[in-house]
């Protein structure tokens, strides 16, 4: 946490996006706010991003799947 602190956690939350990171975690719950709207402003502006935001998604919907975590019934 320290070695990222003096990043934006908007700036953090696209960078891992960007590098293809699919889970992103913080301990630090006043930074979700900033992190959505980061990649939510991003997606907007960038295709590319924007696909690479719903193939994460997709990823994790998938794992969660495989692992028995979503109850559609």
């Amino acid at each position: 946490a320290e070695a990222v602190r003096s990043i934006p956690a908007g700036k953090r939350a696209v960078d891992y996006i960007s590098a293809g990171g699919d889970i992103l975690l913080t301990g630090d719950a006043a930074s979700v706010g900033p992190m959505v709207d980061a990649l939510a402003e991003k997606a907007r502006a960038d295709e590319k991003f924007a696909t690479l935001v719903e193939t994460s998604v997709l990823r994790v919907v998938a794992l969660k799947e495989r692992m028995g975590l979503i109850d559609c019934g």
